[in-house]
């Protein structure tokens, strides 16, 4: 008879400890999935941790638009072709000159225009860089002495384009040429501000370098 009950006892024994283990593992892989609550003793509050697995965030990107390295290379850009402009202007003002040509005759009228549409072009360029650029210190004067270029080039076609037996030049050829003078002496001091601006910016990049 003890040995039954023994034997029993040692069965029921077997069995509470099979149930046991079952919940214990199911306990286990419920917990595995649910974001483990850890007790912070000093500040008395609950820190979650993140579940395991969960996605990346994003990383987002915004356009800021020039950077100051690209916006000077624009900018140097930008006089390079102001001056070239106002040697297109000179040479073609001084080919009139030299050729003595009747004013009845349109000898230079296409090389005006071509002028004209490339100042426009630029204009244009220029106008973007300035909305991309935060700070765009120094683009402002070259589109302004661009626009001007552009007005004396106007009046030196439309004059051209008159009919007239005069061989003295008229008032909006006096005007162009007025105009044309006052871009070259601005040239300049659109050149040394460059020049300033490029000293800086060796300069910050050199102490980036340094660590300083």
């Amino acid at each position: 008879m003890n040995k039954l009950k023994t034997r029993r006892l040692s069965s029921l024994l077997a069995t509470f400890a099979c149930m046991f283990a079952i919940c214990v593992a199911g306990f286990a892989a419920d917990a595995a999935a649910v974001p483990v609550a850890v007790a912070d003793t000093a500040s008395e509050t609950i820190l979650v941790e993140p579940v395991a697995g969960a996605a990346p965030a994003v990383q987002q990107h915004f356009f800021v638009g020039l950077q100051p390295h690209h916006k000077l290379y624009v900018q140097g850009y930008l006089i390079d072709t102001l001056h070239f402009a106002y040697n297109s202007y000179g040479f073609i003002a001084w080919s009139m000159q030299s050729a003595r040509r009747n004013l009845k005759e349109n000898l230079f009228g296409e090389q005006l225009k071509q002028l004209d549409h490339f100042i426009t072009q630029t204009i244009g360029m220029a106008e973007l860089t300035i909305r991309l650029t935060p700070d765009s210190d120094g683009l402002p004067e070259i589109k302004q002495q661009f626009e001007a270029l552009s007005r004396a080039v106007k009046l030196m076609l439309e004059e051209s384009q008159v009919l007239s037996d005069s061989k003295e030049p008229g008032a909006k050829v006096i005007e162009s040429g007025k105009i044309h003078e006052q871009v070259g002496k601005a040239i300049p001091a659109l050149f040394d501000k460059l020049q300033n601006s490029l000293q800086q910016q060796a300069s910050a990049s050199r102490q980036i370098d340094l660590g300083e």
